[in-house]
């Protein structure tokens, strides 16, 4: 998970999960010289266990948890000859889909203890129009459209933002 520019300023303290260190310090090196607590969780966000571990970090490092931002990546080949494998199939849903719900499903009970909070997740205009050979990837992303949509509404009495 990346953090976006639009949360670089207003983002205080923040655990950056993700698989690609490199990337993520880099995360964390911005967040920082922007005034902001920063750390780091190697982390595979389609692991219930490690979105678990996750958000406990969050909990302990910085006493709550206000905001999760469900922006997963997958590095999933994407195969234009409409060949997917099943195994980088099921690595797309992993990661883009399960990733997002992972988040959600753990972090309301979070949120709901302090008085609500925001669930942000990114999907994208695949995900409504779709686009040829991305078979996969617009399967994942549909989902986290509805699973955002309609599990929000299941969410509303944590007082959602």
């Amino acid at each position: 998970m990346r953090l976006r520019s639009s949360l670089r300023v207003k983002a205080r303290a923040v655990v950056i999960a993700d698989l690609n260190i490199e990337g993520g310090e880099s995360a964390v090196r911005d967040c920082k010289e922007n005034a902001g607590r920063a750390g780091l969780s190697k982390t595979d966000v389609s692991a219930e266990a490690e979105i678990k571990t996750l958000i406990a970090r969050a909990i302990t490092e910085f006493g709550r948890l206000d905001i999760i931002y469900n922006t997963p990546e997958s590095a999933a080949r994407w195969d234009r000859s409409k060949k997917i494998s099943v195994e980088d199939w099921d690595r797309s849903q992993a990661v883009l889909l399960r990733g997002v719900f992972l988040g959600m499903k753990h972090a309301a009970p979070e949120m709901r203890k302090v008085g609500g909070g925001s669930i942000i997740s990114t999907a994208s205009v695949a995900g409504i129009r779709g686009f040829a050979s991305l078979h996969a990837y617009c399967a994942a992303k549909a989902g986290v459209v509805n699973l955002t949509r309609f599990g929000g509404a299941g969410l509303r009495r944590i007082n959602p933002r």
